[in-house]
């Protein structure tokens, strides 16, 4: 806030507020002030994630039915060294605004869920597990979420394994995400994300009875960054909303708060209940 009422356009990471209503706030004072909010949503530049989305667009796999997302956690200690002062925040819910795992990270699987479906997600159901390490320190895993898109027959689903005692070969955080979109004619598969858990290709693809894979697909992680960087000042310099405005932003908020208060109520949630004002809370 500080920052547009000094003149200056915003790039917020994700999740950009613990509320709709301050990122509501946010988006009025950017609109008043003739400045630009984005919110940073790295995966939807990731090499792999676009070409899906290509490829879905052009009729590859037919209409798309479903979107299928599994996270494995691998061993605490590896991947890359993250100061302590960068994970205190995470791992406390009153800053975080949820858990590590299905609210911070969560925002990332939640937004592909809708990267690659163009319905609406209208109902959610969640199971989060906490696993606690001492009186200050927790994760948030496993987790099972499940979603049904509106009006349509389509629903998704992302699983969280904790498998933390697992070695997952990655140059950033020691987890991996590959996603399954399946459609009424194909499916595509991306293998890979923040690590390289399997030497196979990053996109696949299987229509008709054959298979094409991409190999030589840039997959680096840090690929969605660069990229992201450039569509934010591409966006700046044409005049013109970037990739992720706060309206679009404020959709996949509400499934990550909705996924929440689904796992805290033991409930099926609508995210049409969810209020300005609804946060996300972790399951006791």
């Amino acid at each position: 806030m500080a920052a547009l009422q000094a003149g200056k356009h915003v790039s917020l990471q994700k999740p950009p507020t613990l509320t709709l209503r301050d990122l509501s706030d946010l988006d009025a004072a950017a609109k008043a002030a003739g400045l630009r909010l984005r919110v940073f949503e790295n995966f939807m530049h990731y090499p792999p994630h676009v070409k899906a989305r290509d490829l879905i667009r052009e009729g590859a796999i037919g209409e798309p039915l479903s979107v299928r997302i599994k996270t494995a956690a691998g061993r605490l200690g590896d991947g890359w060294e993250i100061p302590v002062t960068s994970m205190a925040w995470r791992i406390n819910p009153e800053t975080c605004g949820g858990g590590p795992t299905c609210f911070d990270h969560g925002y990332h699987c939640y937004n592909m869920a809708r990267f690659f479906v163009a319905e609406p997600v209208e109902r959610v159901h969640a199971w989060i597990h906490v696993n606690r390490f001492g009186s200050d320190a927790f994760y948030d895993g496993p987790a099972l979420i499940s979603w049904k898109y509106k009006n349509v027959p389509k629903f998704g689903s992302w699983e969280v394994i904790a498998s933390i005692g697992m070695r997952v070969r990655a140059k950033y955080y020691a987890s991996d995400d590959r996603i399954e979109i399946h459609g009424s004619h194909g499916i595509i598969w991306v293998n890979r994300c923040t690590g390289v858990l399997l030497d196979e290709p990053a996109l696949v693809l299987y229509r008709d009875g054959e298979t094409r894979a991409w190999h030589d697909i840039p997959s680096d992680w840090s690929e969605s960054f660069r990229l992201g960087a450039h569509d934010f000042i591409d966006a700046l310099i044409e005049g013109r909303e970037p990739a992720q405005d706060a309206a679009d932003a404020s959709d996949t908020l509400r499934f990550a708060i909705a996924a929440h208060v689904s796992a805290c109520e033991c409930r099926e949630v609508d995210l049409a209940e969810i209020g300005p004002d609804t946060r996300a809370r972790l399951p006791i």
